[in-house]
Parts: structure tokens; sequence; C-alpha cells
């Protein structure tokens, strides 16, 4: 059983954690293009203080610069371990994340994430690309 803390729905620290862990490396590009922020390293910080271990790779990559200067960078990660200790709980978690972002992008979720009424009962819809939902197997009501 972990121990791990998990951020407030909507949340810059909640898009990340949902991305870590659906086993994405997350670099500041990368989530700079999915969130329009430029602060990865300080969610990395605060989910570590959440009890997350988040794994890091420094990278090195080659710029347009005249001089033939490489870039350094970081790569963010989860350990398959991490994933599997989150469990079900870090997977309906991350659903509710994705399901909150999918319903802000069409307009139909708060920004601010203590306006948005995201259940997990909700999360465990499944959205078929027809727009039809079902849900998941085994799920109820109760």
């Amino acid at each position: 059983m972990s121990n791990f803390k998990y951020p407030r729905v909507g949340s810059l620290e909640s898009r990340t954690l949902a991305r870590l862990l659906r086993s994405e490396r997350l670099t500041h590009r990368h989530f700079q293009d999915e969130s329009c922020t430029y602060r990865l390293a300080a969610y990395i910080y605060s989910l570590s203080l959440k009890g997350w271990p988040v794994e890091r790779s420094q990278r090195a990559s080659p710029t347009n610069d005249p001089t033939g200067r490489k870039a350094t960078y970081t790569v963010y990660y989860f350990s398959l371990n991490t994933i599997r200790a989150a469990g079900r709980k870090g997977l309906e978690y991350a659903l509710r994340v994705f399901l909150w972002e999918e319903r802000r992008s069409r307009g139909q979720a708060a920004t601010n994430p203590q306006q948005n009424n995201i259940s997990k009962r909700d999360a465990m819809k499944v959205v078929h690309p027809n727009g039809t939902t079902k849900r998941k197997k085994g799920d109820t009501d109760g």
C-alpha cells in the first residue's frame, strides 16, 4: 500500500501526475506543448513532496547554435513499480484528470478545478469514438 497524495483534479500538478501514471516520459518542451506552461520542474518537485518518487534522466541534444552547442535537459518519468504501487486508485485518478481536460477543451469544465464536479463514477465511463459512453465492466452505481 502506498502513501501517495493526489493533487486537486484540474491543477497543473494533476495534469503532470496523470501523464506520469500513463507511463509518459515528460520534458519541459513536451509539457509546455500539452499545458501551455514551462514550470514542469516545479510540479515535479511538488509531487515529490507528496510522496511520488519521480525518476530523472539527463539528456543532451544538438541546437541550431552556430557554435555546435548542445542543450541539456531532463526527462521525468515513473518506474513501473511506482505505477503498480499507485494501482487502481492511480488509474482512476488519471482518468478523472483526462476527463477534466477533455471537458475543459470543449468548454464544459471550469478552469478553476474546485468548480468541477468530476466523480469517480464519471471517470469510469468509457467514451467511444462515436461519442457514446458505457460503463466499464463490473462498475456499479453504488
